[in-house]
């Protein structure tokens, strides 16, 4: 699967990056054939926010979370 990574107004760390990738790698499971993952990172206000959107065959599944850590609403995102 291709997993795409965007940091709004921030860049991201390696260890950041390569944390998106086991989470969103753990949806492979579930999605035999997800083609591709697309992952926005950002800041509002004092949340951080984990914007995921899996391509799956003819379909789009999106999730967004919030939170006061990015690890969290990663982890919540992909839950």
């Amino acid at each position: 699967m291709r997993i795409t990574i965007t940091a709004r107004h921030f860049k991201a760390p390696e260890t950041l990056k390569n944390f998106v990738r086991s989470e969103v790698a753990r949806l492979e499971k579930y999605y035999d054939g997800a083609m591709s993952a697309g992952v926005i990172l950002s800041w509002e206000k004092l949340n951080q926010v984990a914007e995921i959107t899996l391509k799956v065959a003819r379909q789009h599944l999106a999730a967004v979370e919030k939170s006061e850590e990015i690890h969290k609403s990663i982890t919540f995102a992909v839950e």
